[in-house]
């Protein structure tokens, strides 16, 4: 089964909190509290996000994050690529180095390669906000 780690399912839910308040800076303790998720991780999240110019942080008594560009429309792929690091379905899907029989003509990575380029399609055509 493919399926997305935590981390991702929760950065996806503080872009669409965030999105909702598009002019304000919002408090990721406030927002985890909410969402009943840890705040350590909830901040180790932010970083990442911070650190991909998704979103940015403001420091002080009126502080929290924002969107970067709080107009422009963050999809899917951009998310999973910062917080999965990269889209990859098999490990020999970006390259053939990391396939343990290592064959040039490999029937299930030619078609995994296929079904990878459509994933990637669909994921950027889905908009988080």
């Amino acid at each position: 089964m493919i399926s997305l780690r935590k981390e991702t399912e929760y950065a996806i839910q503080f872009i669409q909190y965030l999105s909702k308040n598009k002019n304000k800076c919002c408090s990721l303790k406030i927002f985890a509290e909410k969402s009943k998720i840890s705040f350590y991780f909830m901040q180790k999240i932010a970083r990442k996000l911070s650190q991909n110019n998704i979103i940015m942080a403001s420091h002080g008594v009126s502080g929290g994050y924002a969107l970067k560009a709080p107009n422009y429309k963050i999809n899917l792929l951009k998310i999973v690529q910062v917080m999965e690091n990269g889209v990859k379905l098999l490990p020999c899907v970006n390259s053939i180095n990391n396939c343990n029989r290592a064959l040039k003509r490999c029937p299930v990575r030619t078609m995994m390669c296929k079904i990878n380029k459509k994933f990637i399609t669909a994921m950027n055509k889905i908009d988080i906000f």
